[in-house]
């Protein structure tokens, strides 16, 4: 199963370098800011799994992501049309790919280190803990 990760991403690197010669910077910003709330957004999802239900389930953490980057994405085009400038599909297509790299990224980091918060003797929050995934 670690293989299939690996392929993807030796993929997704791939792609990136080959497309990086191509693509606009906005395009490379809209793809970058998007991994960037993907990845963050599944970190808080984990965090909020665990502290109200104990159970860290991946496949919920990784559509919480995707939700919270692409509705992102989808304001920012409509903040961009109403303000007088146009809707671009391929800023949402490298919204999509931002989303989608940092949704990966983030579910491998996490099967690898486990993020969970640092609680006390009295159940408060104090931090992060860092451990190897089994």
């Amino acid at each position: 199963m670690h293989l299939k990760y690996l392929a993807t991403i030796a993929l997704l690197i791939f792609s990136a370098h080959a497309m990086s010669f191509e693509l606009e910077k906005d395009k490379k910003l809209h793809v970058g800011v998007s991994a960037i709330i993907s990845s963050g957004s599944y970190f808080s999802h984990q965090s909020l799994s665990y502290n109200f239900t104990e159970s860290l389930d991946p496949q919920s953490s990784a559509l919480f992501s995707m939700a919270v980057c692409l509705t992102a994405g989808t304001a920012k085009e409509l903040f961009d049309e109403i303000n007088g400038g146009r809707l671009d599909n391929n800023d949402m297509i490298a919204n999509l790919a931002g989303c989608s790299i940092g949704t990966l990224s983030a579910h491998l980091f996490n099967s690898t280190i486990m993020i969970s918060p640092g609680i006390n003797s009295k159940g408060e929050i104090m931090g992060i803990t860092l451990s190897k995934a089994l």
